[in-house]
């Protein structure tokens, strides 16, 4: 008898699990669905005449070829005041320089050829501080300029292919998250209280304002099909359709990234890959690792004694040998597979997965650390300053 009761509880505890794991795929949307109503999303189709032309009549090939690796800007007024430049975008293709009045667009496969777009053509420019986001294929930046004294933000777009400018906001000055879709066609911004949620469509010019008010946000994320996820407290997601409908999803683990259209998360050790209600397993580390940093579509995890990076677009896992603390900066290149770190323990270095060294012809990439970006896997460049302030912009191969 006791065999047969043995036998007869298998198929329940069998029964029960597959009906609560039923149970648990089919919640993933349903706790409250709703349509947000008209009220609650204002849509704005901004004018393509107050589009604003913010190229300037600068002179051509600013910055001249001295060397192999090198390239110094010619000695004219092109940068004023000699403010400094940083690089906030590049690959083998292009790269985006910006500082509190200009941003150059500088073609590399065309003999370094630049574009400067003059920041203070904008309408409200003279303000206190400023903030560049770039997309990842380096033709579209959110520009957000900041008046302090009046706690506005004044939140322009601008097309950095065409040199045009176009404002899509004002709002108060708050921390507020952000985010922009894989292709580049959505960039989406929300207050830290949930006040409002913003979509920006680039192709039709057209925001979204929606009232959220449901949830302090930690993370807003944004699909190529303009689909918004969200999570604070709960998760949400917000389906771009006539009226935005709305839904609590029980999504495991931190919002990471979006890739394409779906979502990447982190729970205990495991990344998660989600899309249209369904979660996959991506990757797995130790159950120690958690999420420090993230740089670009490079996920950057730690232990007590070793780190990790995740590259999302290869699903990769990229494991080196030093302790994330001890480091005052690292850049990974753009697959992960080597990063730049800047550290007093381990020294100031460039460092492959596999454990390999990489030597620094020119030193000087060790003094700019701070300012130096990856174009491919085996080239970085950076900027630094000669004694007379003239910036000088350094080809480096490992």
């Amino acid at each position: 008898m006791k065999n047969t009761k043995g036998v007869l509880t298998i198929p329940i505890i069998v029964i029960m699990g597959v009906l609560s794991f039923i149970l648990w795929v089919s919640n993933f949307e349903q706790k409250s669905k709703s349509v947000f109503m008209s009220e609650d999303v204002k849509m704005i189709n901004l004018n393509p005449e107050d589009v604003i032309d913010v190229f300037s009549n600068r002179d051509d090939e600013s910055f001249v070829k001295t060397n192999e690796d090198k390239y110094e800007i010619k000695i004219t007024n092109n940068i004023p005041e000699k403010e400094v430049l940083r690089i906030v975008f590049s690959n083998e293709k292009k790269i985006i320089l910006s500082n509190t009045k200009f941003i150059i667009y500088i073609d590399s496969e065309n003999n370094m050829k630049e574009r400067f777009i003059d920041l203070r053509k904008l309408d409200d420019f003279d303000n206190d501080r400023s903030e560049v986001s770039v997309d990842r294929k380096g033709e579209n930046i959110i520009y957000s300029s900041f008046n302090e004294k009046d706690n506005i933000k004044y939140v322009y777009y601008i097309d950095v292919k065409e040199g045009t400018g176009i404002k899509i906001a004002e709002n108060p000055i708050e921390d507020f998250v952000d985010s922009w879709s894989y292709n580049s066609k959505y960039y989406t911004y929300a207050d830290k209280e949930g006040k409002k949620i913003v979509v920006f469509d680039i192709e039709k010019l057209e925001v979204n304002k929606i009232d959220f008010k449901r949830d302090y946000l930690k993370k807003v994320l944004i699909t190529d099909k303009g689909e918004v996820f969200a999570e604070g407290n709960k998760k949400y997601v917000i389906r771009r359709d006539e009226n935005y409908e709305l839904a609590e999803c029980v999504i495991a683990g931190n919002f990471l990234s979006s890739y394409k259209n779906k979502l990447i998360s982190f729970e205990n050790g495991i990344l998660y890959e989600y899309e249209n209600g369904a979660m996959t397993k991506l990757n797995e580390v130790a159950e120690q690792f958690q999420v420090v940093k993230q740089v670009n579509h490079n996920i950057l995890l730690s232990d007590e004694s070793s780190t990790i990076i995740y590259n999302i677009e290869e699903n990769r896992l990229h494991k080196y040998s030093f302790k994330y603390e001890y480091l005052d900066m690292i850049i990974p290149s753009i697959n992960g597979n080597r990063c730049l770190i800047k550290s007093k323990r381990y020294n100031n270095r460039i460092i492959g997965s596999n454990g390999q060294y990489y030597k620094v012809k020119d030193i000087n990439l060790m003094k700019i650390i701070g300012d130096c970006s990856w174009i491919d896997e085996e080239t970085l460049i950076g900027i630094y300053y000669t004694e007379d302030d003239k910036p000088i912009i350094i080809n480096v191969e490992i």
